[in-house]
C-alpha cells in the first residue's frame, strides 16, 4: 500500500534491523515535507463508514481533547525521548553502510541523551531537518565537553552515549523544536555514504539538508583521497631517503676511509716532504671490455725513494704480491723501478683490479682499473678459396691445402659455424661462384657487428692498364679456376671489382687474407705476361681496404714472390699465419690473436724461412683490436 511515494515492505528482517529501518523510512517521510499526520499513518486501511451528525460533533470534541493531551505530554518529554517513526520504508533497499539511526527532537538547551552510544572512531551524521542560521547545534560524547556542530559528518573522539542540544543567538526570543536525524556509519566510507546521500536528493530534491550533507561526504571523500595519495608520496619519500641515507652511509665510510689514508700520507709528506709511488698501467685501459677470459696486466711503478712492496688483487682477492725491498746490510740499492706484468683471470660483467705500492718510508698508492667481461656477440662469416688444378695456367701444389687447413682452423679450432663458411676448391671456385659468394652471399649474411674472413689461396697475375689508378699502368687480378691467360678481363676478378664488392659488405670488421703474388716470376703463385717487366706498385691494397673497417694482409710484397714449400707440403705464409693463429703469436699472452698480432708473427718467420725473399705486408685500419683468433 502506498502512502506520499513509500511502500509498506513484505520483506521479513531481524529485530536491529527493523529498528534501523523503521526510523530511516521516518527521515525519509519528514525530509519530504508531509505533515505529521502523514507520519504516524500505520499500514492498515482505514474503513470508511457514516456517522450522524451529533456523534460526528461528539467524536470530534473528543479528538480535539485527545491531541491537547498528546501536546501537553510532548513538550514535558519531547526533549528526552526519540521520535517514533511509521512502519514505512522507501522503495529502494536501505544501504547495509548505517550501523545505527535515531531521530531526536529538540527543544531546550540543556543536553539531550540521544540513546546513541557510540565508540571512539565512529563516523556519524548529524542532519536536522531545517537549516537555521541563528541557532547552533552542539554535541557532546559521554562526559567531555560540549562541541560546536558546524559540520553534519562527524569523527567520535571518544566513547559513550551521543548527547545534543541547541544554543540560540541572542536575536532569538524562544527556542524553537529542531528535529535532527542521527546516522552513525558502520565504517567512515566517504564514498558510499556520498553515494548514500547522492540518492537521497534524487528522492528528496527540495531538502538543503540532504544536499549539504552530501556536499560534505564528497568533500570528506576527496580530502582522504588526497590524504592518501600524500601519505604514499611520503611513505615512497622516506624509502627514498632511507636509500639515499644508506648511500651516504657507504660514501661517508668510503671518504673516511680515505681521510685516514691522506692523513696519514700527509703526516709522512710533512715529515720529509716526500711523494708516493708513481704507477703506470699500460695494458688494459680503464674501461676496456673484452670477449676472453684472462687479460694481461702489464705496467710500471716509479719511486724516488725506493720501493718496498708492490700488490695486484682481482674483485677484492689477492693476486700476487712483489716484495722489491732490500737489506740494507746488503749493501744493494733498493730498487726505485719495477716494471711488471701479470695475467689477470676475468669473469663476465665488470672486473676490479687493483694495484697497492708502498715504498721503503711506508708511503703508498693505489691504482684501479675496471674491465668489463662480455659475451661473443658478433657472428663470424668466412669465404675460403683454394685453386690448385687450372686447367689453362700452371698448376699450384698446396693452396688447396692452404684452404682447407685455414678452413679447419675457423670451424675446428676457434669453433665457427661450419654454415657461416663457404670453402671453395679448385672448380668449385669459378668466377661465377666467387663473385656470388663475395657479392652475394656475404652482403646478406653479415651485419655490421659481424666479422668477415676472406681467404684466397691461387694464382695472381697483372696486365697492361693505361687507366690504372696505382700510377703503375697495370690492373692486378685473382685467378679464379676457369680463368684465360688470354682474357684476363673476361675470365678473371680484378682488384677494383673485389672493392666494389667488399663496399657492398655492411660489417665494419673485414679481413682479406691472400696468399698470392703478380710479380710474374717464376715458382711463386703467379703467372707471367709477356713483355711485362714494369715494377708493380702496391697501391691497389690502399683502394681494397679504403675507409675504416678493413684490413689486408698479404703473403708477399707488390714484386716479391708468395712461395709453397714441399717440406712443410704449405704455402709458406700459410703455414705460419695457422701457426701463430693457434698461439704462437699471442706476444701478451691474453688468450686472443689480434691481426696486428699475427701480422708480427708472420713478418718475422716468412722472411727467415725464405732468405728475406718474401715479407708480408698489412693495410688497413680498424678501431680497437681486431680479434682473429681465440687459444683453446
Amino acid at each position: 500500500m502506498k502512502f506520499d511515494g513509500f511502500v509498506k515492505s513484505p520483506k521479513v528482517v531481524t529485530p536491529a534491523e527493523a529498528g534501523v529501518q523503521k526510523s530511516l523510512l521516518g527521515l525519509d517521510s519528514r525530509l519530504r515535507g508531509n505533515d505529521r499526520k502523514g507520519h504516524f499513518l500505520t499500514s492498515c486501511e482505514t474503513s470508511n463508514f457514516h456517522l450522524p451528525n451529533t456523534s460526528l460533533k461528539m467524536m470530534n470534541r473528543f479528538l480535539l481533547l485527545c491531541t491537547c493531551v498528546m501536546l501537553l505530554l510532548a513538550s514535558g518529554c519531547a526533549g528526552s525521548a526519540p521520535l517514533m517513526s511509521p512502519v514505512l520504508k522507501r522503495s529502494d533497499p536501505v544501504s547495509d553502510i548505517i550501523k545505527d539511526y535515531q531521530s531526536l527532537t529538540i527543544t531546550k538547551p540543556e543536553p539531550v541523551n540521544s540513546r546513541v552510544r557510540l565508540v571512539a572512531g565512529d563516523a556519524f551524521t548529524l542532519l536536522p531537518r531545517e537549516t537555521r542560521t541563528k541557532e547552533i547545534l552542539r554535541y557532546k560524547i559521554g562526559d567531555e565537553p560540549a562541541v560546536a556542530g558546524g559540520k553534519y559528518h562527524n569523527i567520535a573522539a571518544s566513547s559513550g552515549y551521543l548527547y545534543l542540544s541547541v544554543e540560540p543567538s541572542q536575536e532569538v526570543k524562544s527556542l524553537k523544536p529542531m528535529d535532527v536525524e542521527i546516522l552513525v556509519w558502520k565504517r567512515a566510507d566517504w564514498l558510499q555514504i556520498a553515494a548514500f546521500f547522492e540518492a537521497m536528493k534524487k528522492d528528496h530534491p527540495n531538502s538543503p539538508s540532504v544536499a549539504v550533507a552530501y556536499h560534505e561526504a564528497n568533500l570528506r571523500y576527496e580530502a582522504d583521497a588526497a590524504s592518501r595519495k600524500t601519505s604514499e608520496r611520503i611513505e615512497e619519500a622516506r624509502k627514498q631517503w632511507e636509500e639515499e641515507k644508506e648511500k651516504t652511509a657507504v660514501l661517508s665510510k668510503q671518504l673516511e676511509d680515505k681521510e685516514k689514508r691522506e692523513r696519514a700520507l700527509m703526516g709522512r709528506l710533512a715529515e720529509g716532504a716526500k711523494v708516493p709511488p708513481v704507477i703506470l698501467v699500460v695494458s688494459p685501459r680503464d674501461g676496456w671490455e673484452t670477449e676472453a677470459n684472462v687479460l694481461v696486466l702489464s705496467g710500471v711503478i716509479q719511486d724516488d725513494q725506493g720501493l718496498e712492496a708492490l700488490e695486484i688483487s682481482v674483485n677484492d682477492e689477492k693476486l700476487k704480491t712483489y716484495w722489491t725491498g732490500m737489506d740494507p746490510s746488503s749493501g744493494q740499492e733498493t730498487a726505485k723501478r719495477l716494471e711488471f706484468q701479470e695475467r689477470i683471470p676475468l669473469r663476465k660483467g665488470e672486473n676490479q683490479i687493483k694495484i697497492n705500492a708502498v715504498d721503503v718510508e711506508g708511503f703508498f698508492a693505489e691504482k684501479i682499473i675496471t674491465v668489463r667481461g662480455v659475451e661473443k656477440k658478433r657472428n663470424v662469416w668466412a669465404v675460403v678459396i683454394g685453386v690448385n688444378s687450372y686447367p689453362h695456367v700452371r698448376r699450384l701444389k698446396y693452396a688447396v691445402n692452404d684452404a682447407m687447413a685455414f678452413c679447419n682452423h675457423l670451424v675446428e679450432y676457434n669453433q665457427v659455424p661450419k654454415e657461416n663458411v663457404i670453402l671453395l676448391l679448385d672448380e668449385e671456385a669459378n668466377l661465377t661462384r666467387l663473385r656470388s659468394a663475395l657479392g652475394v652471399y656475404l652482403k646478406n649474411k653479415a651485419s655490421k657487428d659481424d666479422m668477415v674472413i676472406v681467404y684466397f689461396a691461387g694464382h695472381g697475375a697483372t696486365e697492361r692498364e693505361a687507366t690504372s689508378p696505382d700510377g703503375d699502368g697495370l690492373e692486378k687480378y685473382l685467378l679464379p679456376y676457369d680463368v684465360d691467360p688470354k682474357e684476363l678481363y673476361a675470365t678473371a676478378m680484378p682488384m677494383e671489382e673485389i672493392s666494389r664488392l667488399f663496399s657492398r659488405i655492411r660489417s665494419d670488421r673485414l679481413v682479406f687474407i691472400v696468399d698470392t703474388c703478380y710479380s710474374g716470376a717464376s715458382g711463386g703463385r703467379t703467372i707471367s705476361v709477356a713483355d711485362l717487366r714494369a715494377g708493380i706498385s702496391d697501391g691497389f691494397l690502399d683502394r681494397i681496404t679504403g675507409g675504416k673497417g678493413k684490413i689486408i694482409l698479404t703473403a708477399s710484397g707488390a714484386n716479391e714472390v708468395s712461395a709453397e714449400n714441399d717440406e712443410l707440403q704449405h704455402g709458406i705464409f700459410t703455414y705460419f699465419l695457422i701457426k701463430g693463429l693457434q698461439g704462437l703469436a699471442d706476444t701478451d699472452s691474453d688468450g686472443l690473436i689480434t691481426v696486428d698480432e699475427v701480422y708480427t708473427y708472420v713478418s718475422k718467420q716468412v722472411p727467415q724461412a725464405t732468405n728475406q725473399e718474401q715479407h708480408p705486408v698489412k693495410k688497413g685500419i680498424v678501431e680497437g683490436p681486431l680479434v682473429l683468433s681465440i687459444v683453446r
